[in-house]
Parts: structure tokens; C-alpha cells; sequence
């Protein structure tokens, strides 16, 4: 018993040396634990061409959330505006007129509004500004591009209502989002562009998903290679993805996807279901010409370090940048999000603040920020 105790405090004893030290990186293999329930496990237990569809509503959660929520700075309210249901935050001491509007990530498929609440208070504390974050409805039940039109048309109610809904009127908007979010974010302030809709003056990209069928960039092949293991796989996007689109979620349509190259892939069958989205830009903003870039407002977009959706994500902005070059009014912006993978925003706290401070300088660098 003696022998076994003492082995026991030496290897905690060697362990903490090496974390000490940085020899070894716990986050490194924490985040291949996580990787295996996220993706690894489910994959093996799901059977051949598994209905994912109706996995995804039976599991979907009936929990109530609170829709009112107090705290000493800030109060959370719900309210629906147009189709959709909306978790507004609101500053007790207002100190510019910045409304931020937000839509959360989750694959088209996952998460809420409310799931935010730790990232808007974030926002709040540091930008101390008014948010309105819109949950959108999402797949299986609601496929595109369903939950384009809804959040569009509540954006539109919004921007129309502005003294009702939000109590103050403004031009100083801006518009953000992670993930699925992100995209949502890039097709609605094209959209508003393509229709004239000066709505807002800033955009926040956080690991945008604009690209839809390249799966076989740089970043995804190295998924399985970095030094911390992002949650989201390529399997698992893929899934997302058919859901979102209606897409049956069977092997067959699911191996097509993953062997796609470009953008517009070339290499699909005749009678692929993937064909009528290839081409549509509301699928994958990322196709957007230049003419329509360089009518979008300033951004700032965040990567992290692990993602899939590294490179999408890295080439639309710089695709903005170019389209708005020569134009002194627009900035387009890049940062790291260091150490981070996939989701680091929504769950890593440290993250949420790091990629808040930087919007916060961004903005105030620019004026956004004062009344």
C-alpha cells in the first residue's frame, strides 16, 4: 500500500514538472478526449446511412430558459421580433448608441441564443452597448434557406422599429456572428447590400462557415495533425451541412461531400443532390463577386488556431479586403484567436474576452464606440 502511494505522488509529482515546465500539454490531450465523444465515438456507434435528422429533433432540448434575467449592469429580456424569438441585452447606463446584433453558431442544427449568455455579457461589459441576438430557426425542422429568410425579415421588422422594440433609434449598427452564425452574418449583410439596405457599419466574423463544399483545404486535411484537436470534424460538418441543405444524411451523400475540392466542385455524380446548391451564393457567400464585396461594411474577422473552416474563412476576408481596397472608409481587419480551436468563444472564457477587447479597440479606434 506504502509502494503504491509513493508511486502515485511521483508521477503527480513528474506530471506537474512537465505541465510546469510546458514539456507536456494538457489542453492538448483534454481536447482528444473531447474529440472522441464529440466524434469519434458517435461515428462508430451510428449505424449505415443513420437518419441523423430524427436524432437531432428527438434530442432537442424542451428545457424552458428564463426570459428575463437581471443583473447589477445589465438586464436580458425576450421579445419576438418578426417570425423569430430574440434574447435582447440591455445596459443600465447607456454610454453610446451601438446596437449589436447577433446570430449564434451551432452548425444550422445546434445551441441558442441563451446559449450565448456568458459571450453577450462580454459584449456588454466591455462595449457596454445594446444586443439584440436572434434565434433563427434551425434543421432538421427548418431547411434552407428558411433560417436566412427569418432572421433577414427580423433584422428588417428590427431596423423598422427601432424606438419600440429597442427603445432608441440609431444608425451606429453592426451585425456578427460564429460559425453558422458567421455565414448567416456574410449572406445577410450581402443581401442588404444587393437591396441598398445601409443597415450597418460593422460586421464581426467569428470562424465563418462560407465556403459549404471545399473539404479539402489545407485545414481540413490537417484536422487530425494540429497541436490542439478542434471539436468540429469534417464527418461532423458534413452531417450539418445535409441537414441544413435537406439533404438525406446517408454514407453515400456524406463520402460525396468529403471528396469535394473547390468551392463549385467539379466532381459530383449526374444526379447528386449537391447540385443545386453549388452555384448559390446564399450557400456559400464565399462565391460573391466583387461588385457586391465591396458595397459591404467594415469588418473584423477572428480564426482560430485549430479549424476546419480555416482557410473559408481566411480567403473571404482577404476577398473583402481586396473588393474595398482604395476605399478609406472601410476596414477589413484579421486576428488569431490564439490557442484556440473550433467554438473556443461560446465555451473557453478567457477566449470570449481576448476576441471582445480586440472588437472593443476596433471599434473605438474608429469612433463607433461615443454617442
Amino acid at each position: 500500500m506504502l509502494a503504491i502511494t509513493i508511486l502515485c505522488m511521483t508521477a503527480t509529482f513528474v506530471v506537474q514538472l512537465l505541465l510546469h515546465y510546458k514539456i507536456i500539454n494538457l489542453r492538448r490531450y483534454f481536447m482528444r478526449v473531447v474529440y472522441f465523444f464529440a466524434n469519434t465515438l458517435p461515428a462508430y456507434l451510428q449505424g449505415k446511412d443513420s437518419d441523423r435528422a430524427a436524432e437531432i429533433t428527438k434530442k432537442r432540448s424542451k428545457a424552458g430558459i428564463p426570459s428575463f434575467r437581471d443583473f447589477p449592469n445589465y438586464a436580458i429580456s425576450s421579445k419576438k421580433i418578426g417570425e423569430c424569438q430574440c434574447r435582447i441585452y440591455t445596459p443600465k447606463k447607456k454610454t453610446n448608441d451601438l446596437l449589436f446584433v447577433y446570430l449564434h453558431g451551432g452548425g444550422f442544427c445546434f445551441l441558442s441564443a441563451a446559449f450565448y449568455d456568458n459571450l453577450m455579457k462580454n459584449f456588454v461589459d466591455e462595449l457596454n452597448c445594446t444586443i439584440v441576438s436572434i434565434d433563427y430557426p434551425l434543421a432538421p425542422e427548418h431547411v434552407f434557406p428558411t433560417a436566412i429568410e427569418e432572421a433577414y425579415n427580423t433584422i428588417e421588422t428590427l431596423m423598422g422599429s427601432l424606438s419600440e422594440i429597442i427603445g432608441f433609434e440609431t444608425t451606429n449598427c453592426m451585425i456578427g456572428g460564429d460559425s453558422s452564425g458567421g455565414c448567416l452574418t456574410a449572406v445577410i449583410t450581402q443581401k442588404a447590400a444587393s437591396c441598398k439596405k445601409d443597415w450597418f457599419k460593422n460586421q464581426i466574423l467569428i470562424y465563418p462557415a462560407v465556403g459549404s463544399f471545399n473539404f479539402n483545404s489545407q485545414s481540413y486535411k490537417d484536422h487530425l495533425t494540429t497541436e490542439i484537436r478542434s471539436v468540429q470534424s469534417p464527418r461532423g460538418y458534413a452531417n450539418c451541412t445535409m441537414l441544413y441543405l435537406g439533404i438525406k444524411t446517408t454514407d453515400q451523400n456524406r463520402e460525396e461531400l468529403m471528396r469535394c475540392e473547390e468551392y463549385i466542385p467539379t466532381n459530383l455524380r449526374i444526379d447528386s443532390p449537391f447540385r443545386p446548391f453549388i452555384n448559390n451564393v446564399l450557400v456559400s457567400p464565399i462565391l460573391a463577386k466583387d461588385d457586391l464585396l465591396k458595397k459591404l461594411p467594415s469588418s473584423i474577422t477572428f480564426l482560430a488556431i485549430a479549424d476546419i473552416l480555416q482557410d473559408e474563412g481566411f480567403a473571404y476576408h482577404m476577398k473583402m479586403k481586396k473588393a474595398g481596397k482604395g476605399n478609406k472608409d472601410i476596414s477589413h481587419q484579421f486576428e488569431w484567436i490564439k490557442n484556440s480551436t473550433h467554438g473556443e468563444v461560446s465555451m473557453n472564457l478567457e477566449a470570449a474576452r481576448d476576441v471582445v477587447k480586440e472588437v472593443k479597440y476596433w471599434l473605438d479606434k474608429r469612433g463607433y464606440l461615443e454617442y
